[in-house]
């Protein structure tokens, strides 16, 4: 997870488990951005989570970043 842009949990009827809430607080500890399949149930979760997306949004977001003239230039070595 170390590596990754961003966390997704599918976390049907907005349930967490605390391997879940565990990745939370990682990706809070290390800027990453946290989205969820549906809306959190629990309320002491909800403020870390970026937004509710499906898998779709999520995807298509993200290949616009990549394929952006703007992301190509600021990773060039």
């Amino acid at each position: 997870m170390h590596i990754a842009d961003f966390i997704y949990l599918i976390n049907p009827g907005g349930y967490l488990d605390k391997s879940a809430a565990f990745e939370i607080g990682y990706a809070f500890a290390h800027n990453f951005k946290v989205f969820s399949f549906e809306k959190i149930t629990n309320e002491m979760h909800k403020e870390f989570i970026t937004d509710v997306l499906p898998p779709e949004e999520i995807i298509d977001n993200y290949k616009k970043i990549l394929t952006s003239p703007n992301f190509r230039k600021s990773n060039k070595n």
